[in-house]
């Protein structure tokens, strides 16, 4: 009879333990189950919110790019005119047929700012003018030489079929920015110059052809994208700003000043920036995501920076919603192993009442 009651009682205080320790591992997993899902949703929403900054500037890149390369083949189209063949190898050629065509270009492009074709000693010869919706060729008073041009002395290094791309820059005339606003409210010309030597059927040097590609409604598409949390920049490999929400701080090089994207975010170094192989990089509290529109002397980056703010609310509130899940199931499994004690305490003095009787 005791042994029989006492097997009893062993069964039954196994069983107890047993569920106890059951529950036990069952708060464990729970933590742990709940922990690595909390992981995984943050690392899965990191990376879905950089995905979509990446997906941004892919899609600015895309719309507004200014496509220099492509501009290229548009100067090729030009300096095989009949035209203008006809003006570089005859020296008596009238100019009227190829100012008509300069024009032309204008007028099916809007992005051309000016043609202009240079002789050998880089006096502009013809300059065909897009300004405010009308068409020009020049004057001769109009006319002046370029000799000292970055643009020129780069294209006499050239070979036939060779092109300059130039820095984007405020456009220059009779060595002044040319400001089409006023004192007070200043509108400068923003331009990439592309240029290529010219020769004629004996190989002799001619001169140079020059395009003037009118940039402002690149720079102005960059800044129509930004959004709250969201800045985003266009500036060169020395970190000028060409594109700015501050627009005092664009073109700094053309007016003696230093705004500078490198000083504004120290964290981000010219290797950093000019690396093509970067595209992202973060800061305690920012996103940076990088893009290189196209390099020739030098390349023109596309910059988006992205407040963490954001992203670490999401985050918060997905640590939150943890923290809760977990307070109420060590909650119930706490009732649980308060009950299971209970029953257990109740067993015992109930078996050790019976066992003294």
């Amino acid at each position: 009879m005791f042994i029989s009651f006492n097997s009893k009682f062993i069964t039954k205080k196994i069983l107890f333990s047993l569920i106890f320790i059951f529950f036990i591992f069952l708060l464990v997993f729970l933590i742990l189950d709940g922990y690595f899902e909390l992981k995984r949703d943050l690392k899965i929403y990191n990376a879905d919110a950089k995905d979509i900054i990446n997906q941004r500037i892919n899609s600015l890149l895309s719309e507004t790019n200014p496509l220099p390369e492509s501009l290229k083949e548009n100067l090729l189209f030009i300096s095989e005119l009949s035209s203008f063949k006809k003006f570089i190898n005859e020296e008596d050629s009238s100019l009227n047929d190829l100012e008509e065509d300069f024009l032309s270009l204008l007028t099916q492009n809007d992005v051309y700012y000016q043609i202009i074709f240079l002789d050998s000693f880089g006096n502009e010869k013809i300059k065909a003018v897009s300004k405010d919706s009308t068409f020009s060729i020049a004057l001769p008073s109009e006319l002046s030489n370029q000799k000292e041009s970055d643009y020129f002395k780069e294209s006499l290094k050239l070979s036939r079929g060779d092109f300059f791309i130039s820095r984007l820059s405020l456009n220059l005339e009779n060595n002044s920015l040319e400001n089409r606003g006023s004192l007070e409210n200043p509108l400068y010309v923003p331009i990439i110059n592309i240029a290529t030597p010219i020769f004629n059927e004996n190989n002799s040097f001619k001169g140079i052809l020059l395009e003037k590609i009118y940039i402002s409604y690149f720079l102005n598409d960059i800044k129509h994208f930004q959004r709250n949390n969201e800045k985003i920049f266009l500036v060169d490999s020395e970190g000028y700003y060409l594109s700015n929400p501050d627009a005092d701080k664009e073109f700094a090089f053309s007016f003696g000043n230093n705004y500078n994207f490198y000083n504004d975010y120290p964290e981000i170094s010219k290797e950093t920036l000019t690396d093509f192989k970067i595209r992202d990089f973060e800061s305690n509290d920012l996103v940076f995501s990088f893009r290189h529109i196209y390099s020739n002397n030098y390349s023109l980056i596309l910059i988006s920076i992205s407040d963490k703010d954001e992203i670490n609310k999401i985050s918060s509130q997905l640590m939150k919603e943890y923290y809760i899940f977990l307070f109420f199931s060590c909650f119930i499994i706490f009732l649980i192993l308060i009950f299971i004690f209970i029953l257990t305490f109740r067993f015992n003095h109930e078996t050790i009442r019976r066992y003294k009787k």
